[in-house]
């Protein structure tokens, strides 16, 4: 239709031309072509058709580009405005092999649920509870005697623990889906210990209180603008626990430490919802 439209749209042309030439001439162009006035409102119709479909188009092209625009805009800003609830977790492990005149692996794992508040944009306060479970295998100690080579066992443990950690959290926009991150947290973590192989006369199973701080870097990825995959580690942590034996003839003991980019090979892998 729109094809026969166009073809009569050009012979209307034409004929206006013709009409335009007889005229110079001094001849009456109704006389020579007594069809042509029929073809003078088809062709004021079709013109305006086509102007019509034009300014259409025109406008929705103009509606749709705005549109995604508009859509970006908010895709880009809506995950870590003021005032959004995320609720989410991470999961974590790491496997290190200490090798030297002895030999042991250490396996852990950990498992934690959060939520947070952004209280400002791209700032997030928020909580974390996590379990965190960790294997230290016996010690493999090679020994020499009468020109045989002995490998012994001992040692070893197996914790649990238990943490409650606050923290806060700020955003980087990189991209509208992808954001860098830095985080700062500062907890408490109740743990126990089991001894596998005993160490001499006394049992090292026991208690623990920790408290713990640390910064931690990270990516986020909005694969959709309420859904956010995280991976993030360890780059400074402080430690100090207290150790309290179960057996009264053990020592009690605390450790401080400071460790900075010892957590690189332990990444935490997270998804959060943002709501």
């Amino acid at each position: 239709m729109f094809a026969n439209a166009l073809k009569a749209h050009c012979g209307l042309i034409r004929s206006i031309r013709f009409i335009k030439l007889k005229a110079l001439h001094g001849t009456n162009p109704l006389i020579l072509n007594k069809k042509l006035i029929f073809k003078i409102p088809i062709y004021v119709f079709f013109s305006l058709t086509l102007r019509t479909h034009k300014l259409k188009s025109y406008i929705m092209k103009k509606q749709f580009l705005t549109a995604i625009a508009v859509t970006l805009c908010l895709y880009g800003h809506a995950q870590t405005e003021k005032g959004k609830v995320v609720i989410g977790g991470s999961i974590g492990f790491g496997s290190t092999n200490h090798k030297a005149n002895s030999e042991q692996k250490v396996t852990s794992f950990n498992l934690g649920p959060s939520t947070g508040f952004f209280v400002g944009k791209n700032a997030l306060l928020g909580i974390e509870l996590r379990y965190s479970y960790e294997k230290r295998n016996p010690i493999k100690v090679i020994t020499a005697a009468n020109g045989t080579f002995i490998t012994n066992e001992i040692g070893g443990d197996k914790t649990h623990n238990y943490l409650i950690n606050p923290f806060f959290r700020y955003y980087l926009d990189l991209h509208e889906k992808i954001k860098l991150f830095g985080q700062v947290n500062a907890g408490v973590m109740l743990g126990n210990t089991k001894e596998i192989i005993p160490i001499g006369p006394y049992s090292r199973d026991g208690k623990t209180t920790s408290y713990l701080a640390g910064i931690q870097p990270g990516i986020a990825i909005f694969p959709h603008k309420n859904i956010a995959i995280e991976l993030k580690v360890g780059l400074f942590n402080y430690f100090n626990q207290k150790f309290s034996g179960t057996d009264t003839d053990a020592n009690d003991y605390r450790i401080h430490q400071f460790s900075f980019g010892s957590d690189l090979n332990q990444p935490r892998l997270g998804i959060n919802f943002h709501f």
